[in-house]
């Protein structure tokens, strides 16, 4: 247990209960060696298949409740708002998924994506040129998921990840 960080001992005192430690720095290491690419890649891969653990384990409430993240999707005014929302919809989804483990995979994704952004210079077009595109993306991925399609829900999450990646890759 003391080689697991799980008790300390101390001459004289005893042995303690440590404290949890703070989530590990790995996802900051990771973050600074990735690529945007190598990231979108990933979601790539994790995403879709979120979809059918979605339409499975959601209530009709949990699916509702995605009207109001895209609602504030549609309202932000700033990349770094649009950003912001977009990382709580989709977070959102990987919750409804109801596994803590994929939260926590998804949460660290997340936390890498805003490191591989601080590394950017800005973005590369305004944001009034992708904003329309990417709330008709989303809201048609909630509207399956509602709609518990999870086969067309994968398929959209699936086309709006491969339009950002491509979009970054200059193909």
């Amino acid at each position: 247990m003391v080689a697991e960080g799980l008790i300390e001992r101390h001459v004289g005192r005893g042995s303690f209960v440590t404290e949890p430690k703070a989530a590990n720095n790995n996802v900051d290491s990771a973050a600074s060696r990735c690529q945007l690419n190598e990231l979108l890649e990933a979601r790539l891969l994790f995403e879709p298949a979120l979809a059918a653990l979605v339409v499975e384990r959601a209530s009709d409430d949990d699916l509702s409740a995605l009207e109001d993240k895209l609602h504030v999707l549609r309202a932000a005014k700033s990349w770094s708002e649009f950003k912001e929302a977009k990382y709580a919809l989709h977070f959102a989804i990987v919750a409804l998924s109801h596994n803590s483990f994929l939260e926590f995979v998804f949460s660290e994704i997340i936390a890498a994506r805003r490191a591989v952004a601080w590394r950017r210079p800005g973005p590369a077009v305004p944001l009034s040129m992708v904003h329309d595109v990417a709330i008709a993306e989303n809201a048609a991925i909630v509207a399956a998921l509602r709609q518990r399609d999870d086969k067309l829900a994968a398929e959209l999450i699936r086309a709006n990840l491969l339009r950002v990646f491509l979009s970054l890759s200059g193909t």
